[in-house]
């Protein structure tokens, strides 16, 4: 914004020196001798002497009905001056032409003289929060015989593919496009190699349409690269399990998009989708992340987590299963829990063995979370107010029956991750100092 900013300022001094007209043949509306008016068709006279035409210093017609012939309207100025020209400045790749008495900058087509649809390439932004940002010059586009309107995905699956606007890049203006960085989003293409996802697409642009059609329309591809991480591994895989949503800020200030979804194995880039199976035992993986806060001053912080075959929680449940007790696992779990990250960053990494309660088809687990400073310390196990889940609470949830069978009593019997994960019930806890 700054850059922008001091962009514009120098180029409004660079035409500080264009002047209003000051002359007197014509005579100035203003002036006492003329007290001239404007009107519609007829331009701009004096009232004493309606013989003698003049030059206003406001007008809110037309620029051809406010500036005789040689002289221009400046809408910046909101006067008429004798020179030719545009302010703000013209861009790199456009001349300031004469639009009906308005100094107006337009495509230089000369700027791109030689150019082919060979180089009709787009430039990419790949933003950090998962956008995809393609952009292309749209005097380019103008040369080569495309309209710039016409900017759309190649596929249209959905009413929302993709939000195009016109931007300044290297003082050259382009059009940029939206796109989410998602799998099955309107026709992404989605690969994963190594420690990196990368997105493919295509925009359609359609020709000009005119007497004289001289191109086919134009498919271009774009892609963009993201480290694979426990976010962007849910934008690859279509149906995860997963749950959002919004975490108050310390003493109620803001609001921050929290995301829980279970994964397979350590690496939390791998996550569970609708139909997938796990066995008794295998461990599965809780990630939970906060977007949005300012990871420097805090950290997410998952006090304490219980199972139930219940979907309403109760702390006096008799079937109560601790998993996490004051930021660590439970002393006397008997099964296998991990504290993989919990209140370092804005993410936390949990692991527990799979389980299923004698007789029930339901297991649900409750957590309790909350943002904490990261200097007052967040990790570690603690109790007290860093325990306290009577404050400002926030209730999501994924998914509440399921049939788990446990098929016999081999010790790892397969079950349904839908009804498994799926069913887990999550109450979060935001407390506040």
């Amino acid at each position: 914004m700054k850059i922008l900013f001091v962009f514009v300022l120098t180029a409004l001094l660079k035409h500080a020196d264009a002047k209003c007209y000051a002359g007197s043949d014509p005579v100035l509306c203003d002036d006492p001798g003329c007290a001239g008016s404007c009107t519609p068709g007829n331009g701009c006279y004096c009232n004493i002497d309606p013989t003698l035409s003049c030059i206003p210093t406001s007008c809110d017609l037309k620029a051809t009905d406010c500036c005789p012939n040689g002289l221009f309207w400046n809408k910046n100025t909101s006067c008429c001056q004798d020179e030719l020209l545009c302010t703000p400045a013209c861009l790199n790749d456009e001349t300031c032409i004469n639009d009906e008495g308005v100094p107006t900058c337009a495509c230089n087509l000369t700027y791109y003289k030689g150019k082919t649809i060979a180089d009709l390439k787009p430039t990419v932004t790949c933003d950090e929060k998962g956008t995809m940002i393609p952009k292309v010059s749209i005097c380019l586009l103008n040369k080569l015989g495309y309209d710039p309107n016409s900017i759309q995905l190649k596929d249209q699956s959905r009413l929302d593919c993709g939000f195009a606007y016109p931007e300044v890049v290297d003082n050259v203006r382009v059009e940029a496009f939206q796109v989410k960085a998602k799998a099955g989003w309107c026709g992404n293409r989605v690969w994963v190699n190594g420690p990196k996802v990368y997105y493919e697409n295509t925009l359609y642009i359609n020709y000009t349409k005119k007497n004289l059609i001289t191109v086919n329309p134009a498919e271009l591809n774009f892609t963009c690269s993201y480290n694979l991480t426990m976010q962007t591994s849910l934008n690859v895989t279509l149906h995860p399990i997963v749950v959002t949503t919004y975490l108050p800020g310390i003493n109620g200030i803001g609001s921050y998009p929290f995301t829980l979804a279970a994964f397979k194995s350590s690496t939390y880039t791998d996550p569970y989708k609708d139909g997938e199976n796990v066995n008794v035992e295998t461990s599965v993986y809780l990630g939970f992340f906060v977007t949005g806060a300012d990871g420097d001053k805090f950290a997410l912080r998952v006090v304490s987590c219980f199972a139930t075959p219940n979907k309403v929680r109760d702390d006096n449940d008799p079937n109560k299963v601790s998993i996490l007790e004051g930021g660590c696992a439970a002393p006397d779990a008997e099964f296998d829990v991990g504290i993989d990250s919990n209140g370092d960053t804005l993410e936390a990494k949990i692991r527990f063995g799979a389980f299923k309660f004698q007789n029930f088809d339901t297991l649900n687990i409750f957590c309790d979370a909350r943002l904490c400073y990261k200097s007052e310390g967040c990790t570690g196990c603690k109790a007290g107010k860093a325990a306290d889940p009577s404050i400002g609470s926030v209730g999501i949830s994924l998914g509440l029956e399921g049939n788990l069978n446990s098929g016999s009593s081999v010790p790892h019997a397969a079950f349904p991750a839908t009804m498994m994960i799926s069913c887990i019930l999550m109450f979060v806890f935001n407390k506040f100092f």
